[in-house]
């Protein structure tokens, strides 16, 4: 299986010369929703973030950046028309942006490891998840790895966040997580079938 994960610092928002270079090959669909954002440094990462995937594309398969159609599903789930061989997410989390390269189907998530909210906790996490919280050394960073892990599966599902419960972590799938600055992230690729 090949993943691939690709990571990047919005510190400057881009200025309008650097905006229009980074638009052009984006599909006219996402350009309209990247226009109506009323937050510059959303629009700013969703650029970013449609260009990072493209250069992650470009470097695990060596392909072309032009040859790369990046379309999304009616959920928003990004793909590559044409290539069901190659799979993509995409997450943001305040100023990273990053993104996850595969052959199979792939979920991504962020999140800045921050003080967790226990009702938060409480409403969508497991009793057992919330027991790991509160037995961790570090209390912040296990809820932030426990609800990338969620989201990452509910995006390699296609489902997305709107499926984030009160459920346990999925079963069916395989995780990493890993340390990037002060930022969790997972990734979620379903298991094999033996």
């Amino acid at each position: 299986m090949i993943l691939d994960i690709y990571a990047a610092i919005n510190s400057h928002p881009l200025s309008p010369k650097q905006f229009d270079i980074m638009t052009q090959g984006i599909n006219s669909i996402k350009l309209e929703e990247i226009y109506s954002k009323k937050n510059k440094t959303d629009a700013d990462n969703t650029i970013i973030g449609i260009n990072l995937v493209r250069a992650g594309i470009s470097k695990t398969f060596a392909l072309p950046i032009q040859e790369i159609k990046l379309m999304y599903t009616p959920t928003g789930k990004p793909y590559i028309y044409g290539r069901s061989d190659i799979h993509v997410n995409i997450t943001h989390s305040k100023n990273l942006i990053a993104c996850a390269v595969s052959d199979e189907q792939v979920g991504i998530d962020a999140e800045m490891v921050r003080d967790f909210d226990l009702k938060l906790a409480k409403k969508y996490f497991t009793p057992k998840e919330i027991k790991l919280i509160e037995n961790a050394t570090d209390k912040n960073k296990m809820f932030a790895s426990i609800w990338t892990k969620k989201e990452a599966a509910l995006k390699c599902s296609g489902i997305g966040i709107s499926g984030l419960s009160d459920k346990a972590l999925f079963d069916d799938y395989n995780y990493d997580t890993l340390e990037f600055e002060q930022y969790i992230i997972s990734t979620a690729t379903k298991k094999k079938e033996l």
